[in-house]
């Protein structure tokens, strides 16, 4: 998604993603990545081929967004429990 990134992602959120990843797979390899490489692996993040620029996934800020950053890409997103 154009004008939305890594700034764009909840960083605790992020941290617990990579607790639960780690206590179902302690030696998996991403694990040792920062974060933006990691989410890159999960596509959260992703290079647009035909411009070069790199930016949030929708999935990417469904999974990880700040709120306001998913209220901006997905105004008339909301959760409904």
């Amino acid at each position: 998604m154009e004008y939305f990134g890594q700034p764009d992602f909840d960083p605790e959120t992020v941290k617990q993603y990579r607790n639960r990843f780690a206590s179902r797979a302690p030696d998996h390899p991403w694990l040792l990545l920062d974060d933006a490489p990691l989410l890159t692996k999960l596509s959260a993040l992703r290079r647009d081929r035909a411009t070069g620029l790199e930016g949030a996934t929708v999935a990417g800020l469904l999974m990880f967004g700040r709120f306001e950053a998913l209220h901006d890409a997905l105004p008339g997103f909301h959760v409904d429990c």
